[in-house]
């Protein structure tokens, strides 16, 4: 007998000294996201492996580092994370995760642990498609292969080089004889790049020529790059046309041409917040304001035309297809020579440069006093373009006040002519379509950054500071208090009952869910954010016979029952939305010859929660 306790003392050592050897060896663990190393501290967090052998990390550094965005749902103790089109929802406590709506099912749980909160890394970042890989300690992270580019140059051997924002550099080629364009004798430049439908990097130049650099992964486009990306000093020639180039003006119905000789803008000057040269202040009848710009750019224009229209304006207007346009004016010299070098935002101007890599040339006046009555002597007034069109119309449909419903402090203002107050403070933000969506761009607000109004004026997405969040416009929603009463308005059961086969065409099990799911027309209105929902219900359990007819998929039980237990518990929904109340699941076993399983009656008791919904016109 004694050596039986002492052999099971032995053995409770043992498993002790390997338990605290196992999770000694936990802080050793580290993570490399796309050849960098996640640095760790101790109000970071370190990783860990959990008790079922899954490596937990925290949320917030990985995640943020990966390039996702991390927002913390109260409501339902439940982690968003989101990264360009995809959204998962980690709850805390709960073997699953939902992806862009769609449950997915772990083998370990989310878990806060010394007021941190943990999620297990491989199901979270393969959620967002990273290849994850565990290599004696250390768990290597690949982003998938995208067309996301970091930075753009030509090197001193006159090859054009990418680098992916996964850290791979492409070798375009030769394309301008060592030269990028700095000394005004070369015009080559980026018309366009894009990844086609094969995943090959194209990159086309304004010379005519497109260059294949090679396949780096389906999707992608130059869209984010700005230009906080290239060195003060680069020159950015039109991308149409390029090189010298002529344009007739009809003056007085006589043809003049126009010859224009370099016309390229030059990023001068990068700014911060803190640079004195990055505020410009405009002191209104109504309020006084001050403009961030972010970076400082010179644009030239040179050329010549005939001296006859010595004194006339000459003036070339640009447009970028990402950015809105501009237009400059030169006074034509005795020579007809004229020349423009305008610094965006400098003498006290309020108009920022918004970083387009593409501009072209839209058109050209002649205009200024003379003696023939047929030379206008003003600019023709520019008529708006198919954008600045849309603009205002979404303006007219988007005025008004908008407000988070769940918490109607977070609120913003915006008029018809674009102005957007918040927190007490007037912004004049930039506007531009993407898709039916109109974007609001506002600079130097601490709250907001940019504000996405969808297409049908109903929600707008905000980012930035304390502000972020989804927004809907005042007085058009309605707050349903959830009751015992009034739950079954707008809630019903449903059972989802899935039969399962293995290989062979073989029966292997079957399972059935059960839920409160919001009914379909009230799921339509829902606003998700803030939405909650909770059920009391009492479960019986029983003890019965089933069948299970595989022609129809469904089931049929024999009753009464052996009545087992019954607990009365609280049900949350288990999504974001507050559409579904999940009250559990039953497994019907192959192995179970006496076709006898646990089922469980549910009787609703109470029910509480808030339901934000859109108001049905």
């Amino acid at each position: 007998m004694k050596k039986r306790a002492l052999c099971i003392v032995l053995l409770v050592a043992m498993v002790l000294n390997l338990s605290m050897s196992a999770f000694a060896a936990q802080g050793d663990v580290s993570i490399v996201i796309d050849n960098k190393e996640v640095e760790f501290t101790a109000s970071s967090g370190e990783p860990f492996v959990d008790a079922n052998g899954r490596t937990q990390v925290p949320l917030r550094v990985v995640m943020e580092q990966y390039g996702c965005d991390v927002e913390w749902d109260s409501a339902n103790n439940a982690a968003v994370i989101t990264k360009g089109d995809t959204t998962v929802i980690v709850p805390i406590g709960q073997p699953y995760i939902l992806v862009n709506g769609k449950t997915v099912a772990m083998d370990t749980a989310a878990l806060v642990q010394n007021g941190r909160t943990y999620v297990p890394i491989r199901a979270v970042l393969e959620a967002f498609g990273a290849d994850v890989e565990w290599d004696n300690g250390k768990i290597f992270v690949t982003s998938p292969a995208n067309g996301e580019f970091e930075n753009i140059y030509i090197d001193k051997d006159g090859n054009l080089i990418f680098e992916l924002a996964n850290g791979n550099k492409i070798n375009a080629g030769s394309v301008s004889n060592g030269k990028d364009g700095r000394d005004g004798s070369d015009g080559v430049s980026v018309v366009n790049a894009y990844v086609d439908g094969s995943g090959n990097l194209m990159i086309a130049l304004s010379n005519g020529r497109t260059i294949n650099a090679g396949n780096v992964g389906v999707g992608g486009s130059m869209s984010g790059l700005t230009f906080a990306d290239y060195s003060v000093g680069t020159k950015f020639y039109l991308t149409q046309p390029t090189g010298a180039f002529d344009v007739t003006v009809i003056v007085g119905n006589v043809p003049y041409v126009v010859e224009f000789d370099s016309v390229y803008y030059e990023l001068t000057a990068k700014h911060s917040y803190d640079d004195a040269d990055a505020w410009t202040y405009e002191d209104g009848k109504n309020s006084s304001t001050s403009y961030f710009l972010p970076y400082e750019v010179t644009m030239y224009i040179n050329g010549q035309t005939d001296a006859t229209l010595a004194g006339k304006t000459v003036q070339a207007a640009f447009g970028s297809d990402n950015a809105g346009g501009w237009s400059y004016e030169a006074v034509i010299a005795s020579d007809g020579s004229f020349s423009v070098s305008h610094t965006q935002g400098e003498n006290g101007k309020t108009t920022p440069w918004y970083a387009p890599k593409n501009l072209f040339l839209r058109k050209v006046s002649i205009y200024g006093n003379s003696s023939n009555p047929s030379i206008p002597d003003q600019p023709p007034t520019p008529e708006p373009d198919e954008e600045d069109l849309a603009i205002t119309a979404m303006l007219a449909k988007v005025a008004g006040t908008w407000s988070i419903p769940s918490d109607t402090t977070k609120t913003f203002t915006i008029t018809a002519d674009g102005t957007i107050t918040c927190g007490g403070t007037d912004y004049t933000p930039r506007y531009s379509m993407d898709g039916d969506d109109l974007v609001a761009y506002v600079t130097g607000c601490a709250d907001v950054s940019t504000v996405r109004f969808d297409g049908n004026a109903t929600s707008a997405r905000v980012k930035g500071g304390n502000g972020a969040g989804y927004y809907y416009k005042n007085g058009t929603w309605d707050v349903v208090t959830l009751t015992k009463d009034n739950f079954f308005t707008y809630y019903e059961y449903e059972e989802d009952f899935t039969i399962n086969y293995n290989a062979f065409g073989e029966y292997e099990d079957a399972i059935l869910d059960y839920y409160y799911v919001l009914k379909d027309e009230y799921a339509s209105l829902l606003i998700e954010n803030g939405s909650t929902a909770t059920a009391k219900i009492q479960l019986d359990r029983y003890r019965m016979e089933y069948a299970i007819d595989f022609e129809n998929e469904s089931y049929s039980v024999t009753e009464p029952g052996e009545l087992v237990s019954s607990h009365t518990y609280s049900r949350d929904c288990y999504s974001h939305d507050a559409t579904t109340i999940h009250l559990g699941t039953i497994g019907l076993d192959a192995s179970d010859t006496t076709n006898t399983a646990y089922f469980y009656k549910t009787q609703f008791i109470d029910a509480i929660g808030t339901l934000y919904l859109i108001k049905n016109s």
